[in-house]
């Protein structure tokens, strides 16, 4: 596994128009961190340290029920943003757990790393704004689509959004997702086969 910092500047570049001058300020603040399948990036009750964008790899967002179960509230992988930022900036205990699914690596920013770059890069914070704005979309279309729409259209909703995703994750995390028994997932994807 592994990546280099270049696939981050690319996307960087491409998404936020971020300059050669802005990426020298910014890439000496973010470390590669590797994560193996099953370890944690947050966890609930622990304040978040660090913010990472995924190179590699698949982290699901759970949280815990009153019954101790663990519910899949939302998946993230390459090039999607990862952490609690509440809890990061307030730095205050996280209400939720992030953990890779597969084995990951993330280009992460610490929260001094973050205090310093709102100093030294002006446009900076338009860019962490940004990822905020989009990270919120994404999250209001997920809860959308989960909450008006019945299990078959649900299901084939994940299907065409998140392909790469689906043939990484065991079924029981996507039936979580979903809001569906895994009994009812592995039906309905006989009826698509």
């Amino acid at each position: 596994m592994g990546s280099d910092k270049r696939i981050f500047k690319e996307f960087l570049e491409s998404t936020f128009r971020i300059s050669d001058r802005e990426w020298d300020q910014l890439e000496h603040h973010f470390e590669s961190q590797e994560l193996s399948a099953g370890e944690y990036f947050v966890r609930e009750g622990k304040i978040c340290r660090h913010l990472g964008w995924i190179a590699e790899g698949v982290m699901r967002y759970t949280r815990f029920e009153e019954s101790g179960e663990q519910t899949t509230c939302y998946f993230a992988s390459e090039t999607d943003f990862a952490g609690d930022p509440v809890s990061f900036d307030a730095r205050k205990p996280s209400t939720m757990n992030i953990h890779a699914v597969t084995d990951c690596t993330l280009f992460t920013l610490s929260y001094e790393a973050n205090q310093a770059m709102l100093k030294e890069v002006a446009r900076y914070r338009e860019v962490m704004a940004a990822i905020d704005r989009k990270t919120t979309m994404d999250l209001m279309q997920q809860r959308d689509w989960l909450i008006n729409r019945d299990a078959a259209s649900r299901y084939q909703y994940f299907i065409d959004q998140y392909p790469h995703i689906l043939r990484r994750v065991p079924l029981g995390h996507i039936a979580s997702f979903l809001d569906i028994t895994p009994q009812s997932l592995s039906r309905l994807r006989k009826q698509t086969l």
